[in-house]
């Protein structure tokens, strides 16, 4: 874990990628990650099998969260950089790549800077 948040400080700069709204990384080509480009994806490989609203079982999950859509992302926005970044306890289980985290990271950022 020590080792993913140290990547994360890195390509976040100095600042802390949990706590603090951050600029939104943009490319040299203008683009940035977006629902569309990542974060339905990854919502619905690492999340969507215990929180997704059509999930056959939850396996305590509650049922108001949900990932089916960006706004909801938006909604439980602290509690995705808590979970799953900082603490890494979402998903059971683990398996999220470093550099998919990275990517969360910056996607989560961009939601909030909304560029």
């Amino acid at each position: 874990m020590t080792a993913v948040l140290s990547l994360l400080f890195l390509a976040c700069g100095a600042r802390d990628p949990v706590d603090s709204a951050a600029n939104c990384v943009v490319a040299a080509d203008g683009a940035y990650p977006t629902w569309g480009t990542f974060g339905a994806a990854f919502f619905l490989d690492y999340c969507a099998s215990c929180h997704a609203a059509s999930a056959p079982q939850r396996f305590g999950a509650p049922a108001s969260l949900s990932f089916d859509a960006e706004a909801d992302v938006v909604a439980h926005l602290a509690a995705v950089r808590r979970t799953v970044l900082a603490t890494q306890s979402m998903p059971k289980g683990g398996g999220v790549p470093s550099t998919e985290l990275l990517e969360l990271a910056r996607y989560l950022d961009c939601l909030e800077a909304k560029p």
